[in-house]
């Protein structure tokens, strides 16, 4: 008990000394006990924290070996090449290049150790950076400023903005000389063609956290899966100033590339869509105009356009116009619809050809419901009325045939639901058959609505005997890792709407619209060369301000679909026009002639297909193999047949020709022969088609930009000088 008093009066600490002055507590002993006391606690404390570390690996709660890894570790993604989209020839339609990433550092240690005079590595003008950046970046300055006056960040990054910088902008923002901004190398998704398939192709681009492209909209995000690939991992050991340790094992896990992704698009094909969408809307800047060109034996989509049409590097018009007009929208088709309207009465044994009807109006309910010249022509055939596109002959077929019949029949060709293409976002049209005023107008295209896709599947089951195909855009995907092509795209038979001889008997009507004895919107659609058959369309339009049809007959989409040659189809075509703002007058006298016109014609020139025999023109020859042959006796041999042999280089042996052997050539195409691309001596291209100089690009290698469409008129470089594979050239055509 006295030790208990002793310790809890600090009597211990007295000492003689203390208890002579009466201190009663030492200050020597004192500070004695506390140094033993406090070096006692620290060894302990010391002990306590070695063997927590040495036996848990925690300190404080938190593991060291995580808090080393973290700072001594780089573990990093490394991102695949995102895999290549090209056309069915072989020609990049998207692809990937070098680009940069704008980095701000912003701390005042990245400058320690440098010279006064040398240029800060950190941010030193926050205001002046943000004002000049502003001006390539298209980030306001106040932003820019939000984001540089971030005092806790060693560096900072803008984000999307500040992504995808192009070597022009780079060289720019150095131009500045603004201390603190470097650059990052990135990739970005290029595509070399511009606006060319841009609501087709989509686009792709890396988000704002991550350097890894991502398919976005369009073929970009469908086939996403395969063109973005699989990252890859890279773990390695750096010390206390940023360097590789050497002798630390270093794991790496290699990314594996996207595939390669081939579509059934033909490029040249592409851009005969293209030069002449841009035509129209120059010409009538309608509210939107499209134009799709299908293998009529395979299904393969050959050619896909619209306008307005965005730029997939820029986003040019992207907020106007980002839907694709083919797959995405429905619309009311118009006479077009009466295609399969006719084949439907065809099945059904309604339609007979010399039958007679009363033209003019028809009433369904209240409804009075006429042809499109108001009169009508009288007591008319069927096929009269066909070639006519009258109304009223579909509303007085369906009488007899019934709306039930008709929408199942409509279902049958596939309208009404999806095509299962694989394009994001399909639409499936409305077949309106909520009462007997839209089922009767359905028959001829108006109040129902439908896809472009949906119209032109349904038009291969006419062209081929009753099996409808279904329309396919994928050729193959390359994958990369097996080396082999996956997901071939085919013919597919989708089903038999009607039969092979009902799409006979339509085929013959159909021809009659554009070459018939009472054929009046069609014969417009009549080319040179080449039989056409098809069917004229022009649908009214709803005003989205009253809800009701526009009264006036220029307010209409005008459309044609059609095939040719009509006798042995080959392609297919669907093109339309809707709401010209500009010489409405003038389009509609030529409703969709300037487009489909041009465009078939050229992709039947370019595919080699064989024109009609014809007065002027029925001299045909069989072309000879002359590969390896002397040039001489070859030009000698050729003018026996055709006075139109183009000759490429200036070499003794021929090392290519077009046409090939033994193809069938008429005595007016152009022969080309080429036995060298070096010292090209240039012909004068003033009356070639543009599928002659398409073909002459192709085969001399020579950079050669073609304008607008038909014949060339102009020519950058002139004739008879010499130029070389790779060398630059433009011609204008009109």
């Amino acid at each position: 008990m006295k030790k208990f008093l002793r310790l809890i009066t600090l009597r211990f600490l007295a000492d003689p000394k203390s208890i002579k002055t009466k201190d009663y507590i030492s200050r020597k002993r004192t500070k004695m006990i506390f140094t033993v006391l406090f070096v006692f606690l620290f060894v302990w404390i010391l002990i306590f924290n070695i063997g927590q570390m040495t036996v848990l690996g925690t300190i404080r709660g938190q593991n060291l070996g995580e808090l080393a890894q973290e700072k001594y570790v780089v573990d990093r993604v490394l991102e695949p090449n995102r895999g290549k989209i090209y056309d069915r020839n072989g020609n990049i339609l998207a692809d990937n290049i070098e680009s940069y990433k704008l980095v701000a550092v912003l701390s005042d240690k990245a400058s320690e150790g440098l010279d006064e005079s040398a240029q800060k590595l950190h941010v030193v003008d926050k205001e002046k950076t943000a004002e000049e950046l502003s001006k390539i970046i298209n980030l306001d300055k106040s932003n820019i400023l939000d984001i540089l006056n971030n005092d806790k960040a060693y560096q900072v990054e803008f984000g999307s903005y500040g992504k995808d910088i192009s070597i022009e902008n780079k060289k720019k923002i150095e131009s500045l000389n603004l201390p603190g901004l470097k650059f990052e190398t990135t990739t970005k998704r290029y595509y070399p063609n511009g606006t060319l398939l841009g609501n087709f192709l989509g686009f792709a681009q890396s988000s704002d956290d991550s350097n890894l492209i991502v398919g976005r909209l369009g073929i970009e995000k469908v086939f996403d899966y395969y063109l973005r690939g699989k990252n890859g991992r890279i773990i390695y050991a750096r010390d206390a100033w940023g360097k590789v340790v050497s002798n630390e094992p270093t794991t790496e896990i290699k990314p594996v590339d996207g595939s390669d992704v081939y579509l059934t698009i033909d490029k040249n094909i592409q851009s005969f869509i293209d030069n002449s969408l841009s035509d129209i809307q120059s010409k009538y800047e309608p509210e939107s105009a499209f134009a799709v060109a299908v293998s009529a034996k395979t299904g393969e989509i050959l050619g896909i356009g619209q306008t307005p049409a965005f730029n997939p590097n820029t986003k040019e018009n992207i907020s106007g116009a980002w839907t694709n007009a083919i797959y995405n929208s429905a619309l009311e088709p118009g006479s077009t619809m009466k295609t399969y309207s006719l084949a439907i009465m065809i099945e059904n044994g309604i339609y007979d050809p010399n039958k007679t009807y009363l033209s003019g109006s028809y009433r369904v309910e209240d409804a009075v419901i006429r042809d499109y010249n108001r009169v009508g022509w009288g007591t008319i055939t069927y096929r009269h009325g066909f070639q006519e596109s009258s109304n009223t002959l579909m509303l007085t077929m369906l009488e007899s045939l019934g709306t039930d019949k008709l929408k199942y029949g409509l279902e049958k060709f596939g309208f009404g639901k999806v095509t299962n293409s694989l394009f994001e976002n399909e639409s499936r049209g409305e077949l309106a058959f909520g009462n007997k005023v839209s089922a009767s107008t359905t028959v001829f295209g108006q109040g129902s609505t439908v896809t472009p896709i949906q119209m032109l599947q349904a038009e291969t089951a006419i062209v081929n005997d009753g099996e409808m195909l279904k329309p396919y855009f994928l050729q193959k995907i390359h994958d990369k890792t097996s080396d082999v092509y996956v997901n071939k795209g085919e013919r597919t038979v989708v089903s038999n709407p009607i039969s092979k001889e009902t799409a006979e008997k339509t085929r013959e009507e159909l021809y009659g619209v554009v070459n018939g004895e009472w054929a009046n919107g069609g014969l417009k659609y009549k080319l040179e060369g080449y039989s056409v058959a098809g069917k004229t369309g022009t649908a009214e339009i709803v005003n989205p301000d009253t809800g009701t049809y526009y009264s006036s007959p220029y307010k209409v989409m005008h459309s044609f679909i059609g095939y040719a040659p009509s006798d042995n189809p080959e392609v297919i075509l669907y093109t339309a026009i809707k709401l010209p703002t500009k010489n409405a007058v003038q389009n509609y006298n030529n409703a969709a002639k300037e487009l489909f016109n041009p465009i078939m014609t050229n992709i039947l020139d370019y595919l080699n297909v064989q024109k009609e025999k014809s007065e002027s023109n029925n001299i045909m020859y069989k072309m000879n193999n002359y590969v390896g042959q002397n040039v001489n006796s070859v030009i000698s041999n050729l003018s026996k047949h055709t006075e139109n042999t183009v000759l490429i280089g200036n070499g003794t042996t021929v090392l290519q020709q077009f046409p090939n052997a033994d193809s069938t050539v008429n005595v007016n195409d152009k022969v080309f022969v080429v036995t060298s691309r070096e010292n090209i001596i240039l012909p004068n291209f003033k009356g070639w088609s543009k599928v002659d100089v398409l073909r002459y690009k192709e085969l001399t290698g020579i950079d050669l930009e073609i304008e607008g469409n038909g014949y060339v008129k102009e020519q950058s470089v002139a004739a008879n000088k010499i130029i070389k594979s790779g060398d630059k050239l433009k011609v204008k055509l009109e």
